[in-house]
This record gives C-alpha cells, structure tokens and sequence, in this order.
C-alpha cells in the first residue's frame, strides 16, 4: 500500500475507491501528497489538483507545468485548460 504524508486511518480511503481502484495521486519525494482529477466541459479542461499537505512554490509550479502538459496530451482538442489547486494542509 503507497505511504501517504502524514499517515492517518483514513488516508487509504482517500487515495482507493471502495472497488480497489486507485485515484490519481500526486508524489512528492516519494510519499502521496494529494490527488488528481480531469474534467471536461463546454471547450474546456481542468486538472484539480486537492493536496494534502501545504506545498512549497516549487512544488505548485512543477505540479502546473506537468498538469498542462497532461491536459495538452488528454484534451489537445479543447483550447482552454487550466490547473485549479484545493489546498487543505
């Protein structure tokens, strides 16, 4: 099972799916600090990044830099996309 930052009974349940599926993770020197997800909508395209711990300014901004170039990969049809980030330390 992946370690999660800041381990607590319940970190499991936020990294898999109660059918053993495992939710995008964020790693960060090795340890899940957050989770993912892509939405699509109306010419647009998201990646919401919910992170677990507070994060350094070099953290966001390499998150950023490969969440677009995931939405450019996943979504090359749509021309907006944009990386929101859900910080809960």
């Amino acid at each position: 099972m992946p370690t999660v930052h800041g381990s607590s009974p319940r970190a499991p349940k936020q990294v898999f799916t109660v059918n053993g599926q495992v939710r995008g993770t964020i790693l960060i020197d090795g340890f899940i600090n957050g989770m993912w997800k892509i939405t699509q909508a109306k010419g647009e395209a998201n990646a919401q990044y919910r992170i677990v711990r507070a994060s350094v300014e070099k953290d966001r901004t390499s998150l950023t830099e490969e969440g677009l170039r995931l939405l450019n990969f996943v979504a090359h049809n749509v021309e907006r996309r944009e990386i929101r980030f859900d910080e809960k330390p």
